[in-house]
């Protein structure tokens, strides 16, 4: 066996020793920038299972969403291969049945973020003829430049994400010459498996399988980790190597295998002899410069695109001798002058989008503190939905908090959130030492005690980045005298653009702070489509009435009021209702239940990491609050056709459409909101019709790709305007 190559820094040991299955921990939380490496690499599963608790409570939260995502697209899946098979268009999974069953048993180890299929050259057209009739599908893309396949646009149950479909196997510029039939040569010895659990898919067999894999992963250009676990996890098979190695030799891709279960033997400790390795290998120039230079070379921050000796032996990577000697003819001047050259050396596949993309700019986001809770959650998917737009973005938060679950931001101070009243000088230093360092173009201040901060840390810095604001509650009810008035009037005016939640919060900044109207503009919150699909047979059918408080125990969001609410209520409709959140009354919470003689109809479950189990659940969702911003509890149950009841503070009833997807009464009217509560429940059947209404409103107005879109245009114009 080959020893591991772990040339790099501590986050590529970790992520090499992770793959390798060797276990290692880091005693410190992960940047963004090294949290977005390690997705890149595929890690972001075995990260958030790590032993080691800070990694993975920064992993945890975009694993699962990734997660999510893949249970949708298996369903997808099969709905396309029937749809083939019915069709009599022989197709399968690109990377093998094996490889994509191992990745959605468990997700740790591969989350796919496309479907990958395969089919005959012959059978192309008629296959694109059933994708198109395939729901989900809006059109039929062109064939990509840069390889034999199609990237067809798919949404499923409410999740959009594409079907890439291959004609062949070996479609790579690199390997002009090579591997003309075998992809022939694969489907002529496939094997039809209709109770795949997939669905109907044909079997390849496992050299051409393994060959490809090999190539893929050696040609990607990127050294992603994903892909050499892949070869691991195929080795591991019972594999005939001796049919690999004719394979290889058949089709002239015996350099490309070799060098990549060579990689995977050295990095992932993948289980591949020597004799294997001795039989495939082909002897060059090249290849011994890439046996030289790998062990030495950061392969997980490697960049297949720059000036790098290791580059140019990979791009004279190939089984004929003559195409190997014209490439390193070439090969100087491409050194010389990387960037511009290497574009006509012929089997350079570039990633395209990423040399075109133009970054809009650099964008901060401050939130308050690194706990999960309502502004630092939409902080965290609006930090990640402009990284899709473009924007190089990180995310900080002001205080640090012990006990999680957290967002993925980085900490600037050790102080609790509790200690952020008044300006405390350390933070306002710390903060500003990370603008200097970050440089960014835009500051956005996450609601919260992020204004006053921001603008402090800002003070006399040259250059000095945009501030946005986004202002996320309601000014008339935490505005207090004269001075405090003042004081806020002065903070609203160094920002240079404002983004209220609500046009309620947008028209009391106006009144209550004098802000100009032009400076002011709406942005409403958005949810995650994976909530969409919440609703389903996770619970039985239940007569009595499930409600759900959602939040903070806090004064403001008045749990004793839901708990008024349920005393109320006819015993007829045997309501329950369920607390999921933690905060200052939880124990004033818990005394009252058990004076009142409610523990048989209240429970209190404290927070939480994931809502949706309790989405599922409920019939509805109650929210007595007394004030309140644009309040994402409502959207995440409206999304799992869960209605809501509740006072209409803040911005709540631009959530919904009164009577049809939820009901607001008066804030602090216990006895209208338990009326409008008994008079929907007592046939669940308009709960449920509710429920729906709210699901559809959620899906055509209120996602995270909605929000994320408006903020993005917003910080557009005013980089534009200023």
């Amino acid at each position: 066996m080959i020893d591991p190559w772990r040339a790099g820094d501590d986050v590529s040991q970790l992520l090499v020793d992770l793959v390798a299955g060797r276990t290692q921990t880091l005693e410190r939380q992960l940047s963004e920038e090294e949290l977005i490496l390690a997705a890149d690499h595929g890690m972001l599963g075995v990260l958030a299972l790590s032993e080691d608790a800070v990694i993975r409570q920064q992993a945890f939260p975009p694993f699962a969403r990734l997660t999510a995502r893949s249970q949708v697209m298996r369903s997808a899946l099969r709905v396309v291969l029937e749809a083939l098979h019915q069709a009599e268009v022989p197709a399968t999974v690109l990377k093998g049945p094996h490889l994509a069953e191992w990745a959605y048993s468990q997700p740790e180890m591969r989350t796919y973020t496309d479907l990958d299929l395969l089919v005959r050259p012959q059978d192309l057209d008629r296959a694109l003829e059933v994708l198109g009739d395939v729901p989900g599908v809006p059109a039929i893309p062109p064939k990509t430049p840069e390889a034999d396949k199609r990237n067809i646009p798919m949404a499923h149950s409410g999740i959009r994400f594409t079907i890439d479909l291959h004609w062949d196997l070996f479609s790579y510029s690199q390997l002009a010459g090579c591997a003309a039939d075998a992809t022939s040569e694969a489907w002529d010895h496939a094997v039809l498996d209709v109770d795949s659990s997939l669905g109907p898919l044909w079997v390849l067999p496992d050299a051409a399988r393994l060959a490809f894999l090999a190539t893929h992963a050696i040609l990607d250009h990127r050294f992603r980790l994903i892909l050499f676990r892949d070869l691991k996890e195929v080795a591991a098979l019972p594999i005939d190597w001796d049919a690999v190695i004719s394979f290889a030799e058949r089709h002239d891709l015996r350099t490309t295998t070799y060098t990549a279960l060579l990689f995977a033997s050295a990095v992932t400790a993948a289980d591949i002899d020597e004799e294997t390795l001795a039989a495939l290998r082909l002897p060059s120039i090249a290849l011994s410069a890439i046996e030289f230079l790998a062990p030495r070379t950061d392969l997980v921050r490697f960049e297949g695109h720059e000036s790098h000796p290791l580059n140019l032996a990979m791009v004279m990577l190939h089984d004929h001798k003559a195409t190997r000697r014209g490439r390193f003819v070439k090969a100087p001047a491409a050194f010389l002058s990387w960037r511009r050259k290497v574009k006509s050396l012929p089997g350079v596949h570039h990633h395209a989008q990423a040399a075109r993309a133009q970054s809009p700019g650099k964008l901060m986001i401050v939130v308050s503190s690194n706990r999960r809770r309502g502004a630092e959650v939409f902080g965290e998917r609006l930090a990640s939905g402009l990284r899709g737009k473009g924007w190089a973005t990180t995310m900080r938060s002001l205080t640090t908090d012990t006990d999680g679950p957290f967002v993925n931001a980085k900490p600037v101070s050790d102080r609790a959130t509790s200690d952020l009243s008044g300006l405390k000088i350390d933070v306002v230093r710390a903060l500003r030492a990370e603008i200097k360092r970050d440089r960014p173009d835009v500051v956005f201040a996450n609601g919260g005690a992020t204004l006053k901060y921001v603008a402090a840390a800002l003070t006399g810095l040259k250059p000095k980045p945009s501030l946005v604001y986004s202002s996320i509650g309601e000014p008339s009810y935490w505005l207090r005298g004269v001075r405090h008035r003042l004081l806020h009037r002065f903070l609203h005016s160094r920002a240079d653009w404002i983004v209220a939640v609500s046009q309620l919060t947008a028209d009391q900044l106006s009144t209550h702070l004098g802000v100009k109207a032009d400076k002011i503009r709406v942005a409403h919150t958005g949810i995650p489509a994976d909530f969409l699909q919440v609703r389903g047979d996770e619970e039985a059918p239940s007569e009595r009435l499930r409600m759900l408080f959602l939040g903070a125990l806090s004064r403001e969001k008045d749990p004793l009021a839901a708990l008024e609410v349920v005393v109320r209520l006819p015993e007829e409709l045997e309501p329950t209702l369920r607390f999921v959140g933690s905060g200052p009354m939880a124990d004033e919470l818990a005394t009252a239940v058990t004076d009142r003689g409610l523990s048989d109809r209240v429970e209190l479950i404290g927070s939480v990491r994931d809502v949706r189990p309790h989405l599922a659940w409920a019939d509805l969702l109650i929210l007595p609050s007394k004030t309140e911003g644009f309040p994402g509890a409502v959207l995440e149950a409206a999304a799992a056709g869960v209605p809501t009841f509740g006072f209409s503070a803040g911005g709540t009833a631009e959530t919904m459409i009164t009577g049809t997807t939820g009901v607001v009464v008066p804030v602090g009217d216990v006895g209208a909101l338990a009326r409008a509560i008994t008079d929907a429940a007592r046939g669940l059947d308009r709960l449920r019709e509710m429920g729906e209404d709210a699901k559809a409103l959620v899906s055509d107005q209120f996602l995270v790709e909605h929000s994320v879109d408006r903020h993005h245009e917003l910080l557009l114009e005013m980089r534009r305007r200023r």
